[in-house]
């Protein structure tokens, strides 16, 4: 009930005045907020047969109960990454072509996300519940991701989880972007967004986490291809995200842009579909076969 009661009129005024007489506490209280999920996404109609199909299972990440949906198998699992107040439910178009073409599908829902516990997430801890699903079902075939997603999964790799290929469909590539987004939407003072901005750096990218960079994958160490889509008219992230997502990869990198398909749509599109699984079908090069993560034994 007192969660309903908080508007965002009320944080703003509490972050801005905490500001200037208690400027820790307001650099905190902004975390909190940002982390905060506040309203979860409903499940589509168009969803509801492909994640009824699913073996469900559960994993615990530090307290927190994290649902995975699996299809298929269990042989050459793909992993598909949500983004913010998303759900598993939104690659339901992608798991009959991945299975069509021998792969398992594998997803969760993130914490505060979907049918999974907590009211908040962060992106280092979107990448230990990824951990711990790839301890449970092995090295991915591919990482497909989208939006807030992309970090995460960045990220991930950067910190040790093994895929053979990434795909950023609609990513976020600077996650000072998400904290400007935050004084936008909030309208706290600038004294709060310093301090939320030197927050964020030090829970995400600390010591071998990033080393301070805002971008998860400037000079990732990740030699694995990836596949970047976006939309040429997406409002929500726009075009210059998906230049600088190539621009900082180490590895091998190829973009494809669409038309007209916005933020969200582009997760139906059948092009998009397509493209993604014939972009995890290609036979790897000579080359990214020396560098690949050696599979589980």
């Amino acid at each position: 009930m007192a969660r309903r009661l908080l508007t965002a009129s009320s944080v703003r005024t509490g972050l801005n005045i905490a500001s200037w007489i208690a400027p820790a506490l307001a650099g905190h209280g902004a975390y909190v907020t940002f982390c905060k999920t506040w309203k979860r996404a409903n499940l589509w109609v168009t969803e509801q047969e492909v994640h009824a199909s699913a073996i469900r299972d559960v994993v615990v990440v530090r307290g927190k109960r994290v649902v995975t949906y699996r299809w298929g198998d269990g042989a050459k699992p793909v992993l598909l990454l949500h983004g913010w107040r998303s759900r598993a439910s939104r690659f339901a178009s992608f798991v009959p072509q991945l299975l069509a073409h021998g792969y398992s599908p594998l997803s969760f829902d993130a914490p505060g996300h979907g049918h999974s516990g907590g009211e908040a997430t962060t992106v280092a801890e979107y990448g230990r519940v990824i951990d711990e699903v790839q301890r449970c079902f092995g090295t991915f075939e591919a990482i497909v991701a989208h939006s807030y997603g992309v970090p995460c999964a960045l990220l991930a790799v950067r910190n040790g989880v093994r895929t053979r290929r990434l795909v950023a469909i609609s990513g976020v590539a600077d996650l000072g972007f998400l904290v400007d987004e935050f004084h936008r939407r909030l309208g706290v003072n600038e004294r709060v967004v310093r301090r939320l901005h030197r927050r964020v750096q030090q829970e995400v990218f600390s010591a071998g986490q990033g080393g301070g960079r805002r971008s998860p994958g400037a000079r990732a160490e990740a030699a694995v291809p990836m596949l970047v889509i976006h939309d040429g008219s997406d409002t929500t992230v726009g075009m210059d995200h998906a230049n600088r997502l190539i621009a900082d990869y180490a590895g091998p990198a190829r973009l494809l842009v669409t038309d007209r398909l916005g933020h969200q749509r582009i997760l139906i599109a059948r092009e998009v579909v397509q493209a993604v699984v014939e972009f995890v079908d290609e036979a790897p090069s000579p080359a990214s076969l020396a560098l690949a993560p050696e599979a589980d034994d």
